[in-house]
């Protein structure tokens, strides 16, 4: 089910019978293009501290002009309310496919966020400028269980 993307389409509920204590962690990435200025860099790196701060999520992410990447947790509620601020902020992440796995142990919880600003996102030594725009990419994009179907053939 973790492997259904939600691109475009309404954040999960919580399941149902999660231990009151228990941590959901999301992994999620976007991209933004065009990058973000200068000025909407800093206003972006503002807003998804305060709304993490404001929500109560922990983790690590990234913020950099070509977008944002992060891997945050806390109770399945709070995480899910921090997706949904996102996209309430800023539609570009309608088409972000949150990642998250639900009733891990409390301990596996980040102790505090933090949000680096950063010029790349992932360090490949290609700054915006010169890195490749995903939107003119003629690669063909594969779900997961295309893939894994994909993987089996000849």
């Amino acid at each position: 089910e973790n492997a259904i993307p939600i691109v475009n389409k309404p954040i999960p509920r919580a399941p149902k019978g999660l231990a009151h204590d228990s941590t959901t962690i999301v992994l999620f990435y976007q991209y933004i293009e065009p990058p973000w200025t200068a000025k909407a860099h800093t206003k972006a790196m503002n807003y998804v501290n305060e709304l993490g701060r404001r929500v109560g999520v922990t983790g690590r992410g990234r913020c950099a002009p070509e977008g944002l990447n992060c891997t945050l947790t806390g109770s399945a509620e709070i995480v899910r309310k921090f997706c949904q601020g996102l996209r309430d902020w800023d539609p570009i992440f309608n088409e972000t496919d949150f990642k998250f796995t639900d009733g891990l142990d409390p301990l596996k919880r980040f102790r505090k966020l933090t949000l680096r600003k950063t010029e790349e996102l992932v360090a490949y030594g290609l700054r915006g400028d010169r890195a490749p725009s995903l939107k003119e990419s003629t690669a063909i994009h594969a779900e997961a269980h295309e893939y894994h179907k994909m993987m089996t053939e000849p």
